[in-house]
């Protein structure tokens, strides 16, 4: 899902309504706004599922270089190390995208505890600060915004849960 297709419902909200509305009315526009919310899920969702596929990319494409980093003792001081945290968006403790966002926030999280257990049986504390949470919140609201677009064809209200009114 590469956008988030959303259908305007005013009457759904005291904020936004400007009439009275009936319950057959705010029945269909309280499940557009379900489903409006679940495709919002369904799209971060994908992206994370996206982001697994690619984690670590780095280590595989320059196996190599990743040994030798590991081997020198010193792995944080070699130019693959650079290289690694510049490219994999979810090193937040050594480098923050300026556009971070809760998908990178996940990923270090999932990466933390997993590496964590794995290699020694102890996770390490995943201490995010609150200025690099309150950042990933803005942009993840950015991200959102920017992925949704407002159908505006006059629709039929139209319940999209099926919920045979």
């Amino acid at each position: 899902m590469d956008k988030i297709c959303i259908r305007k419902s005013p009457n759904a909200d005291s904020r936004s309504a400007n009439t009275a509305v009936d319950i057959k009315d705010l029945t269909v526009s309280t499940n557009m706004h379900i489903h409006d919310v679940q495709n919002a899920l369904r799209f971060i969702a994908e992206k994370i599922i996206a982001r697994g596929t690619i984690h670590d990319h780095t280590k595989l494409e320059k196996m190599n270089d990743f040994c030798n980093a590991l081997n020198s003792g010193h792995i944080k001081d070699t130019e693959w190390y650079d290289m690694h945290i510049s490219n994999e968006r979810h090193h937040l403790k050594s480098k923050v995208p300026d556009d971070v966002n809760f998908i990178d926030v996940i990923e270090h999280i999932c990466d933390c505890v997993m590496a964590g257990l794995a290699r020694s049986g102890e996770v390490y504390d995943v201490d995010l600060s609150p200025e690099l949470l309150t950042l990933a919140l803005n942009n993840t609201i950015k991200l959102l915004k920017d992925s949704t677009y407002i159908d505006q064809e006059e629709k039929a209200m139209e319940d999209p849960l099926n919920n045979n009114l």
